[in-house]
Order: structure tokens, then C-alpha cells, then sequence
């Protein structure tokens, strides 16, 4: 979740008791959590107790939700789970004005160093 104002991100922090808060280049704040147990045992489970209202955010949530699931299992750690991953990612947020930071096409390139490992 990205903000102007941090109130609403430092209370979100509070209340989870994870995550951090920081500031991106564009100068909007954002909360994040990133470890996938805590996604799991948390986040999902608040926005259950708390489903949200409109029908975009309802199916990015499910979509979310699966990539926890993928990740808590560990799949996203073998090459198959990881396009997953990827394919998951492209159908969160979909539409006008989305912008990612790296294409998929960005993401599915070898790095020299997964080359030299044989992954």
C-alpha cells in the first residue's frame, strides 16, 4: 500500500506488527511485508475476517493469495513454481496506467550468475 502520508501506513505497521515502511523514489511511502509465513499467518487472514468491497480488489486479492500460497510452499524456489509466480504477478493490478518496474520479459532473462550455477 503506498501513501503521501505515512499515518495511515504507521498504523497499519502497529496494528500487523511487521513490515516496514519506506520511502520509494517517486516520494509516495509505502508498507510492505515480504516474508512469506508472516503473509501468510497475518495479511491473508485479516483481509478474510475483512473481505474487500470492490470486485477489482477482490480478485487481486485472490490472485495474491495464491502467490503466498505458491511461496509458503516453496515452489517459487524451482523454476516451474517461479513462472507461476510471474504469471501470477502480470494478472494482479491489469489495466490502464499499470506500470511495472521489470517486464516479464525483464524477469525471465538468465542472469550470469544462475547460468555458471546450472539453475
Amino acid at each position: 500500500m503506498s501513501q503521501r502520508d505515512t499515518t495511515v501506513l504507521q498504523m497499519m505497521k502497529q496494528y500487523f506488527q511487521c513490515g516496514i515502511i519506506k520511502r520509494r523514489k517517486d516520494g509516495l511511502y509505502s508498507y510492505d511485508v515480504t516474508t512469506p509465513s508472516v503473509l501468510e499467518s497475518i495479511i491473508v487472514p485479516f483481509f478474510h475476517k475483512y473481505p474487500l468491497f470492490s470486485e477489482s480488489k477482490k480478485k487481486n486479492f485472490l490472485l495474491f493469495e495464491k502467490a503466498v500460497q505458491l511461496m509458503a510452499a516453496k515452489r517459487h524456489l524451482v523454476h516451474e513454481g517461479l513462472l507461476e509466480l510471474i504469471d501470477l504477478r502480470e494478472l494482479i493490478n491489469q489495466g490502464k496506467g499499470r506500470k511495472r518496474k521489470y517486464t516479464k520479459a525483464n524477469m525471465l532473462l538468465e542472469s550470469p550468475e544462475t547460468i555458471r550455477r546450472g539453475t
